[in-house]
């Protein structure tokens, strides 16, 4: 269901690892990956993250957990300065 929903609006599967979806917005770019009944999504900005919730929450019964700082035991660190970069600590 989620899979063919994500098609439909223009993801592409990554061939590498299939719970990874992603589309290109010119020079921005969304990311969702999928594990289990888990969700994550990254993007370039904070507007198509809103709009990718958007999206999500029309198809599907889902609860925002706020931002990630653990997914599989592994940390996730956000450090925003000027440009948004995302670090993860595997420690």
């Amino acid at each position: 269901m989620l899979h063919c929903f994500l098609l439909d609006n223009k993801f592409v599967q990554t061939p590498v690892d299939n719970c990874m979806y992603s589309k290109q917005f010119e020079s921005k770019m969304l990311v969702i990956l999928v594990w289990v009944d888990d969700i994550i999504i990254a993007a370039s900005g904070m507007v198509l993250i809103s709009e990718a919730k958007q999206m999500l929450q029309k198809r599907l019964r889902m609860k925002d957990l706020g931002r990630l700082s653990y997914f599989l035991g592994i940390e996730s660190l956000l450090i925003l300065n000027r440009v948004m970069h995302g670090f993860v600590n595997m420690s």
